[in-house]
């Protein structure tokens, strides 16, 4: 019998060369899709980050890095966990973080991002997805203690 992965790796290698996977995160409004190339630059995103990053064009996106986003304390961040997965290969998985949502309010986010590799077998980049925990439930345990104070700021901040 047939392994996961060799069964997995058999049924891609019958798939269109650039299949359309990441239209599922289309249909997926909760959660932040996005594929950046080695040099840290976008060159793909799901309708969801084009509201985050206040764009109307996925076109727009090209070349884009966090930079161009988010402020200088929160991109620096981002921009060292790229590196870690593009220069280093670690992938981040389920990392609960605060980011600025696309309403400038602060919310926790569960993020991953995964090394993307190219046919020669070396990091080209990296695939990501970041999805809102929109519920208290859904806080990390250390920090739920201050859910009622982050959902105060949430309603009450202009």
């Amino acid at each position: 019998m047939m392994s996961y992965s060799e069964q997995a790796s058999r049924f891609k290698r019958t798939l269109q060369e650039y299949g359309s996977i990441d239209a599922l995160f289309e249909h997926l409004p909760d959660i932040f899709f996005y594929v950046k190339d080695a040099n840290y630059k976008l060159v793909m995103c799901n309708e969801a980050s084009l509201r985050l990053f206040g764009l109307k064009r996925k076109s727009d996106v090209i070349g884009k890095s966090e930079y161009d986003f988010f402020p200088r304390s929160l991109a620096d961040q981002i921009h060292e966990d790229d590196r870690l997965v593009v220069r280093d290969g670690q992938s981040i998985i389920n990392r609960m973080e605060l980011i600025v949502d696309e309403a400038g309010l602060i919310t926790w986010v569960s993020t991953n991002k995964l090394p993307l590799y190219n046919k020669n077998g070396e990091i080209g980049g990296l695939m990501g997805t970041t999805r809102v925990l929109s519920h208290a439930d859904m806080t990390p345990e250390p920090y739920r203690r201050y859910s009622k104070t982050l959902e105060y700021i949430k309603k009450n901040y202009n």
